[in-house]
């Protein structure tokens, strides 16, 4: 028990370490704090010895599964970093005649950041099928109606929160798009393409809390902040998505009707510019980190007390 106390204590100061090096977009210290909280998270798994292989074995997977993706997410950041200013130069020129990228370059960044959402969305997936499997064959409340309370208002607050992105989804759709040369069909498609793999991460991760929050004790509880705040970056992602694709339908309109280029990108690039504090970037790190960490305890903590 000492032990994964004190795993859980780099969990957190690590966290701290990465949520504010987010924050001030310092890469070299966000990067291998997140990835040693994840580590940490790892052993404290491990360390679960008297919770039962069935529970513990897919929680210590959803771990190592999170820390190899922060590694890679952090191993790319740096690569793109060195690539952007090895590579970086102007190619067009703006309204104002400064130089800039043209519509072409931004639509090929826009493509990219596309498909870096759906490897970031698969990478929380699979670890949050973990947290799911570990749920599901952990021990389960008594029967009653409090032992059904907290599953309930889990799945509420869930499925309030995929409404909520389902309904700013559908109103981006059906906005005047007058120029750009698509149709609201189009738009839905579009949107869902983009955003399909990141919204079953997100109900995945929900679906885990909501099998949590069947144990018994303050680890039902855990369980089920833990899951929806693990859901978090899903959500996050594909909110990024949608702005991506509408940014899109700005760059390259379908009837090549709407803006010459230069104008086009005056529009849509202040729409990718970044600020230079990301404190949304960090809230939703915090999520990440805090729910991993509160799903671990909650299911672990759980067997454990299972056991005679």
């Amino acid at each position: 028990m000492r032990i994964r106390g004190v795993m859980l204590g780099l969990v957190a100061s690590a966290g701290l370490v990465a949520v504010a090096g987010i924050g001030l977009r310092a890469g070299m210290l966000a990067g291998p704090a997140a990835i040693a909280a994840l580590l940490s998270l790892a052993g404290y798994a491990a360390a679960g010895r008297d919770a039962p292989g069935r529970v513990r074995w897919p929680v210590l997977a959803a771990a190592v599964l999170l820390t190899a993706a922060a590694v890679g997410v952090t191993v790319w950041l740096a690569r793109a970093a060195h690539g952007n200013a090895d590579l970086a130069g102007p190619s067009a020129s703006t309204p104002d005649g400064s130089a800039g990228p043209d519509a072409r370059d931004l639509l090929r960044d826009n493509e990219a950041d596309l498909a870096h959402v759906r490897w970031i969305a698969a990478g929380l997936l699979l670890p949050a099928v973990g947290f799911a499997v570990a749920a599901l064959t952990a021990g389960l409340r008594p029967a009653g109606r409090r032992g059904k309370r907290l599953p309930a208002a889990t799945a509420s607050v869930g499925a309030l929160l995929l409404a909520v992105l389902a309904v700013r989804g559908l109103s981006l759709a059906s906005e005047d798009w007058a120029g750009t040369g698509t149709t609201t069909a189009r738009r839905v498609v579009d949107l869902t393409g983009a955003v399909w793999l990141a919204v079953l991460a997100a109900a995945v991760s929900i679906a885990a809390a909501v099998l949590a929050a069947r144990r018994t004790g303050a680890a039902g509880w855990f369980g089920a902040t833990g899951g929806l705040l693990f859901a978090a970056p899903a959500f996050a992602l594909a909110s990024v998505a949608m702005d991506t694709v509408f940014t899109r339908w700005l760059l390259e309109p379908g009837d090549g009707s709407w803006l010459q280029p230069g104008v086009r990108y005056g529009v849509a690039a202040p729409m990718l510019r970044e600020p230079a504090v990301d404190l949304s970037g960090s809230l939703i790190a915090a999520a990440f980190l805090t729910g991993a960490a509160l799903l671990a305890a909650g299911l672990l903590r759980t067997s454990a007390r299972s056991v005679p």
